[in-house]
């Protein structure tokens, strides 16, 4: 009995063993296989190395018996003065301030009057008076948006084909801060807290741009942030057209963005007047 007990014993060590050998069989075959491949690739990497080579070996007897010749372009022609790669940046960062700071000091002193009242009483609609400020606003940043644009044109050699372009997303990006800086002096009728808050907004659209941090090296949410900003948005369209000098179709998608923004910042406005009028009828 000891006997055939340990004979099924040795039968299904046996087996297992064979398994076991069966299954490095297969392994070994699975290995050679992906050794084969490896061989190929590595091949077919060599081959590939010496075409390149003698590519490059009768370019370089080419160009060494003068039969040809190596010459760069620029991208994008560059200004001896490296003031003109920023200039843009000055642009978005002065009609951005301007337009925002002017229009919410515009609105504080509007509200602060005694005869703020009278204004809030009268049959004239909201809408109105919104436009009215607004038009007075844009009328004195519609001159500082020449007066940079006269700079340079004379100083930096600005092409005038792109004033169109200039003009359009300037009339975007100062229309938008305007009605920012509206919304902030409706909503808070305290100069200094309205400033602050105004000048602590401009700070962040000034962190979250391409000016401190590329947008490359940002994260998702960042990046998310950095495209939806008004005032980086400015800066890349004046950077395609004033540098690149990038045709309209180009420059359309960012346009577009400006457009949609303006759109939210008159409702931003508007609303904000309709809540500063309810507070002061109670």
């Amino acid at each position: 009995m000891d006997v055939l007990g340990n004979l099924e014993l040795i039968i299904s060590n046996l087996d297992s063993i064979k398994q076991t050998i069966d299954q490095l069989d297969q392994d070994l075959e699975n290995s050679i296989q992906k050794t084969q491949e490896s061989k190929q690739k590595i091949d077919y990497f060599i081959d590939s190395l010496e075409k390149a080579q003698k590519e490059i070996e009768v370019f370089s007897g080419n160009i060494s018996s003068g039969r040809a010749s190596i010459g760069f372009k620029d991208t994008f022609p560059v200004k001896e003065n490296p003031v003109f790669l920023v200039f843009p940046f000055v642009i978005a960062i002065i009609i951005s301030f301007t337009s925002i700071i002017l229009s919410n000091m515009f609105i504080l002193k509007q509200v602060s009057r005694p005869s703020y009242l009278k204004d809030i009483i009268a049959p004239s609609k909201d809408i109105n008076f919104l436009l009215a400020d607004y038009l007075v606003n844009l009328f004195f940043i519609s001159i500082q948006a020449g007066v940079l644009f006269l700079i340079g044109f004379y100083w930096f050699g600005i092409s005038p084909d792109t004033i169109f372009i200039y003009v359009l997303a300037i009339f975007l990006t100062a229309s938008i801060f305007i009605f920012i800086g509206m919304a902030f002096g409706y909503f808070i009728k305290s100069q200094n807290v309205s400033m602050l808050l105004t000048i602590f907004f401009l700070m962040v659209l000034l962190i979250l741009s391409n000016l401190i941090a590329p947008i490359l090296l940002a994260g998702q949410t960042i990046r998310f942030f950095i495209d939806s900003n008004p005032f980086a948005v400015i800066s890349r369209i004046l950077i395609d057209s004033l540098i690149l000098n990038k045709p309209l179709p180009y420059i359309m998608a960012p346009l577009l963005r400006l457009f949609i923004f303006f759109i939210i910042s008159i409702l931003i406005a508007y609303i904000s007047r309709k809540v500063s009028k309810k507070k002061v009828m109670e």
